[in-house]
């Protein structure tokens, strides 16, 4: 699936998750499944993910789903970043945050997430 794929940037692996503009319900279920499979066949704190929710349209059940994904994908992430957060958006992110205890990091652009996703925690 294209829309969930791994990146290379500055020299590291990066999972990109590409809801931008994603309305389609059954298409954005499968991508979470997707996500799923491919995060928990990775080890164990070691996923980078940026996330492009840009024009994204969430229903209900998708954004349940996310919320699940979070918390079944948190031992294996380490870091994570949001790409294209509206004012639309934010009260959703925030219920996936405050429901999986996982908070993402906010950009304005991709470069801006992959720089930060890549870059070593002091």
């Amino acid at each position: 699936m294209e829309r969930v794929r791994f990146i290379t940037h500055k020299g590291k692996q990066v999972l990109l998750l590409d809801y931008h503009g994603l309305a389609d319900e059954a298409e954005t279920l499968a991508m979470i499944e997707e996500r799923k499979r491919i995060v928990t066949s990775q080890p164990k704190g070691s996923v980078l993910t940026v996330a492009n929710v840009a024009g994204a349209r969430l229903s209900k059940d998708a954004l349940t789903k996310i919320k699940e994904a979070n918390v079944y994908d948190l031992p294996y992430v380490r870091r994570a970043a949001l790409v294209g957060v509206d004012e639309r958006q934010e009260k959703k992110v925030e219920a996936v945050e405050t429901f999986s205890h996982h908070h993402h990091e906010r950009f304005a652009t991709m470069e801006e997430a992959l720089d930060w996703v890549v870059r070593e925690e002091k």
